[in-house]
């Protein structure tokens, strides 16, 4: 796992140094040492930093504009060098407010050498990096490469959890284009990923293939795998900010038991991540929920799917084509209002009347009986295989 504060505390360099507020936030990743020489910050960091200021250009009264810029950008940690001219010691007021937010926030004696302790904690992520390097290449073997027995590699991902007695699964962190063109932004996103996971003491294995964020979640139980699901949605929410809420797309295999279908959960959630990307509209997907749109992911025979929707569709087709109309759309919200017109026309945002009118020109061209559960069926199967062909 990354190397987090809490692991900063069993440096020698921190013998020395304090912790004052923010324990519960002990498990943020702290991705380098940065030194703060300007009054702001933002404009120098990316998020994973832990923040050392002297009070030289941050007095008392600046403070706590500081560590709330240090917590909105998601910086690991704020240590204060104390006991000078500049900061005699952090006032009580700070470490409620990095209490309040479970932000870290140290004080260093103004005396330490920071040199020292800077390389220190330089050298352990440096070392830290080598080891999940390592863990990247087991990840890519067990998901990717198809070599090696799957247990065998997840025993030693997990090494304290027996194979066979493990839940896993795998969720995609998909970018849009334009973010993974961006220098370090997929990284970034693996960081804080990290990050949050082990403030939950979640097993999370994660790497960057593709502009994407491929994650593999080992838990000792189903319901420990069902709640780390729960837990990595809300992630996506807290790590949108970071890429564009809409450019963030999070996609899930199914829950198996045991080492050996991780490939297949890596599988299910690049179908799902896929689909989401074809029809849009998706922030979060999950395999096991994609219903009809399962058994299209697997159909290679698109011109008999097209053949099957203009079946249906075509009238529609031609008359919203012809008159600029969206009696297609309509329809739609109809059915997936399972018919209800009050709820139909709030949906699609139209007066109960005109909807009325609307769906008396589909029956007059269609002649269907939209009441029969089989024609209902067949028209929205319709609708999503169009949608699905981006035929729409």
């Amino acid at each position: 796992m990354p190397v987090t504060c809490n692991d900063l505390q069993g440096l020698k360099s921190f013998s020395r140094i304090r912790l004052l507020a923010g324990e519960k936030g002990l498990g943020r990743v702290v991705t380098w040492p940065h030194i703060g020489q300007t009054a702001e910050i933002s404009p120098w960091v990316h998020g994973g930093e832990l923040l050392f200021i002297t009070g030289i250009e941050h007095g008392l009264e600046m403070l706590p504009g500081l560590l709330d810029e240090c917590i909105r950008n998601n910086l690991a940690g704020l240590v204060i060098l104390v006991g000078s001219e500049y900061i005699e010691d952090v006032p009580p007021e700070l470490a409620k407010q990095a209490d309040a937010a479970d932000f870290p926030l140290f004080a260093m004696p103004f005396e330490l050498k920071l040199v020292d302790v800077m390389k220190e904690i330089a050298d352990l992520i440096v070392r830290d990096k080598l080891e999940r390097k390592k863990e990247e290449d087991i990840l890519e073997r067990l998901l990717f490469d198809g070599e090696g027995d799957a247990p065998e590699l997840v025993r030693s991902l997990f090494p304290e959890g027996r194979p066979q007695e493990l839940f896993c699964f795998v969720c995609l962190f998909g970018l849009s284009a334009e973010q993974r063109e961006r220098a370090g932004a997929a990284e970034h996103l693996q960081y804080r990923l990290l990050s949050l996971c082990a403030v939950k003491n979640l097993k999370v294995c994660a790497m960057v293939q593709g502009g994407r964020v491929v994650c593999l979640a080992l838990t000792p139980s189903r319901q420990k795998a069902e709640e780390a699901v729960a837990y990595l949605e809300a992630s996506r929410d807290v790590v949108s900010h970071l890429c564009g809420d809409a450019a963030l797309t999070l996609a899930f295999g199914r829950i198996y038991s045991g080492g050996r279908d991780a490939r297949k959960s890596c599988r299910e959630a690049f179908s799902a991540l896929e689909l989401a990307g074809r029809i849009g509209g998706f922030r979060v997907v999950h395999y096991k929920k994609l219903g009809i749109y399962r058994l299209l992911l697997h159909l290679d025979d698109s011109d008999m799917l097209r053949e099957f929707y203009h079946d249906f569709l075509d009238p529609l087709l031609l008359y919203d084509r012809e008159n600029n109309a969206s009696l297609v759309a309509t329809l739609k919200g109809y059915l997936l209002c399972n018919g209800n017109i009050t709820r139909t026309a709030q949906e699609i945002f139209v007066h109960r009347n005109t909807l009325l009118y609307r769906l008396n020109q589909i029956r007059e061209l269609t002649d269907w009986d939209l009441e029969d559960a089989r024609t209902r069926m067949n028209l929205l199967l319709s609708i999503l295989i169009m949608e699905y062909l981006q035929d729409a």
